[in-house]
């Protein structure tokens, strides 16, 4: 009898077999390991907030992220580890709802709608506000490291903005690169000390005074400044004839 076995490749019926058991088993796999790293990450958040970097252990880590030791250490070398990977996570989730922000149209105020958004993302998470704007001090020279190249992405969104609002035509000074980092220095710091005060959901109330003292950065009166009086003609200035007394 003729040994008819399944030819090499992926068209034979018990390769196609197996790939349809075996697949559905494995995205289950890398789902279920997907959510336990984003329970650690936000376990981490949630305990830093809480307690202070310096205080978190692993095992508060993981009581907060209702998974094993074990698991925590498949995921993570470290405790340092585990809170650069959530510190990065929330960073590039604040990253993109600020990318996120609709193009405006010729009449709206860019910067509004930007610091809008950036503030709306930390007060909807106050813990994880703190735990990325205030805690990441207490991790360390890397900690410092990872804080410093985040608000370079912020530099550069609104080193974009300012060349965005000079080809609109508007009045805007030059700015150097130096400039534009100090400017985020400034609103970085004062919103973290709002946060490291416990008033990170009320971070809206910010974003008025913030969008005028980045105005006044570019160069710009701020939104709501009333407009300047028309400068009055030569001929309008000269007093006419007196008449006799």
């Amino acid at each position: 009898m003729k040994n008819e076995s399944v030819p090499d490749g992926s068209s034979g019926p018990l390769a196609l077999a197996t790939r349809v058991v075996a697949e559905p088993a494995a995205v289950r796999r890398l789902a279920a390991r997907d959510a336990r790293r984003r329970r650690l990450l936000a376990g981490m958040l949630a305990a830093t907030a809480e307690q202070g970097y310096a205080s978190v252990t692993v095992a508060d880590v993981v009581a907060a992220a209702k998974v094993s030791r074990s698991a925590f250490y498949e995921e993570f070398a470290s405790l340092e580890a585990c809170y650069l990977a959530a510190y990065d996570a929330c960073l590039a989730e604040l990253t993109d709802r600020i990318r996120a922000v609709p193009p405006a149209s010729p009449d709206e105020d860019l910067l509004r709608p930007t610091i809008q958004a950036y503030l709306a993302a930390l007060a909807a998470s106050p813990e994880g506000a703190r735990a990325c704007m205030v805690e990441v001090y207490a991790v360390g020279a890397e900690g410092i490291r990872r804080r410093l190249a985040h608000q370079q992405v912020f530099a550069d969104a609104l080193h974009a903005l300012h060349r965005s609002l000079a080809r609109r035509g508007e009045p805007v000074q030059p700015l150097t690169r130096f400039d534009v980092e100090a400017l985020v220095t400034a609103v970085a710091g004062t919103v973290t000390n709002e946060v490291a005060m416990g008033r990170a959901a009320d971070l809206g109330a910010l974003a008025g005074p913030l969008v005028d003292f980045l105005r006044r950065g570019f160069g710009l009166p701020p939104v709501d400044a009333p407009a300047a009086p028309a400068e009055a003609s030569p001929a309008a200035r000269r007093p006419g004839p007196r008449g006799r007394s």
